[in-house]
């Protein structure tokens, strides 16, 4: 099973160069949301942001 990822960046975050990954999408999502509450002060996550940061998430190339 290949293993989920999302950058920041690609949330429109162009100067940060955090990486999620996780085996799964909950996972990533998970990770991804305590990193823009956290590190960019986005103070509530509304549903539409939750599912546009889910379109984002992609398989990890294997290696």
């Amino acid at each position: 099973m290949a293993r989920k990822s999302l950058t920041c960046k690609e949330l429109g975050n162009e100067d940060c160069k955090r990486k999620f990954t996780g085996y799964n999408e909950g996972e990533v999502l998970m990770k991804a949301i305590q990193h823009i509450m956290w590190d960019h002060k986005v103070e509530k996550v509304t549903p539409e942001m939750k599912d546009n940061i889910r379109s984002l998430i992609k398989d990890e190339p294997a290696s």
